[in-house]
């Protein structure tokens, strides 16, 4: 069974990742991230060109990381940043 991870700001304790994309004006709300990578989105997302720009807190802005801007990167940062049960 694969194991999801949880975000918790580490500044504000805001519990909710926004993915940011470049060259497009869209942000998701992430609902959970699991360690095989594998990203789970809200009900209102619309894909449309562009990357992955970065990640943020919804609550306070906080930028997740230095060139976090892979699902496999933004796994690494969670195991090192937010403590897991």
């Amino acid at each position: 069974m694969t194991k999801e991870l949880q975000f918790k700001c580490p500044d504000c304790g805001g519990i909710t990742l926004e993915e940011v994309m470049d060259n497009m004006e869209q942000r998701s709300n992430i609902e959970s991230v699991d360690e095989n990578s594998f990203v789970s989105y809200g009900n209102n997302i619309r894909t449309y060109n562009g990357k992955i720009k970065g990640y943020e807190c919804e609550s306070c802005g906080l930028i997740i990381g230095n060139k976090v801007n892979t699902p496999e990167k933004l796994v690494k940062w969670i195991k090192e940043n937010c403590k897991q049960d």
